[in-house]
């Protein structure tokens, strides 16, 4: 059951990152695009600063997810570091604990705030501004479901892999 959860969540992990990459992308195109118009044409686009500014929040909270589930975050390792066996496993157990608790704040709250926005009108848009959260709660399910496969799973990048050596 574990590697089938593995794999599954490798397949979330992989269209969480196609979401995010098509933010960036667009991302890129469109700021391309403003620049052009403002200093060639001097025609700013009105829409073109909210809609980067959406894409930015959908790119950050669906890279965030796959960025813990390979542990490509920022992280501090003093501690980490120093420690070794079953007191680095156990810290690395709290650690994706912790993790899973955060995303359910996400979560929690990102729902709340979507449904304190959702009257709201994004003005260039014309789009409800809870939509331009709806990352945030998404975000942290993917943060929640990534913590669960490392804590039901804490083999498959514990510390017998990632947590062997230290990070420079």
């Amino acid at each position: 059951m574990k590697a089938a959860y593995s794999r599954i969540m490798a397949k979330v992990s992989a269209v969480a990152l196609g979401v995010a990459g098509v933010a960036l992308v667009l991302m890129a195109i469109i700021m391309s695009y403003q620049v052009f118009m403002r200093f060639v044409l001097r025609n700013t686009p009105f829409w073109s600063e909210e809609v980067t500014l959406v894409l930015m929040i959908y790119f950050g909270f669906f890279s965030v997810g796959p960025a813990y589930r390979e542990r490509h975050h920022i992280a501090v390792r003093l501690f980490v570091d120093k420690l070794r066996g079953k007191a680095r496993a156990g810290l690395t157990m709290g650690i994706d604990v912790f993790m899973g608790l955060f995303g359910i704040f996400m979560l929690v709250f990102g729902i709340a705030l979507m449904a304190s926005t959702l009257r709201q009108t994004l003005p260039a848009m014309g789009i409800s501004v809870g939509f331009s959260y709806l990352p945030i709660p998404l975000g942290g399910a993917l943060i929640v479901f990534f913590a669960i496969e490392k804590i039901l799973s804490p083999e498959i990048d514990g510390p017998a892999e990632v947590l062997a050596t230290p990070h420079d």
